[in-house]
């Protein structure tokens, strides 16, 4: 019985240690993946430094990363070539809303109304 037990212990962690080395390489993959993400966009941006999609991608590509500063730069970038781009507005709004700034948010929220209108 000890000895089953024992066995059945020892193929347990060699399942855990499994997962452990999956999971790794899935966080690398991950990794990898996004650093291509990241070139990708950055070259968009060299290409066309006003190019709203550029900033707007990659502004929100840093939201997700969080890159929080960054990304703000980079919302208000698309926003300074491109005042009415109403993604942008609301994306921005909603990022302000999420960091507590309300006042704010509603003013990006409300311009993106007006430019839809």
């Amino acid at each position: 019985d000890k000895e089953k037990e024992k066995e059945k212990d020892k193929d347990k962690e060699k399942e855990k240690e499994k997962e452990v080395g999956r999971e790794r390489e899935r966080e690398h993959a991950a990794s990898i993946h996004l650093q291509r993400a990241e070139t990708y966009l950055r070259r968009a941006i060299q290409l066309d430094t006003t190019d709203p999609q550029g900033l707007y991608a990659y502004a929100c590509f840093l939201e997700q990363v969080g890159r929080v500063q960054e990304c703000e730069d980079y919302y208000l970038r698309t926003l300074e070539s491109h005042p009415n781009f109403v993604s942008a507005l609301r994306h921005y709004g909603q990022f302000l809303e999420n960091r507590g700034e309300f006042e704010a948010a509603e003013r990006f929220f409300l311009r993106s109304v007006q430019c839809m209108s």
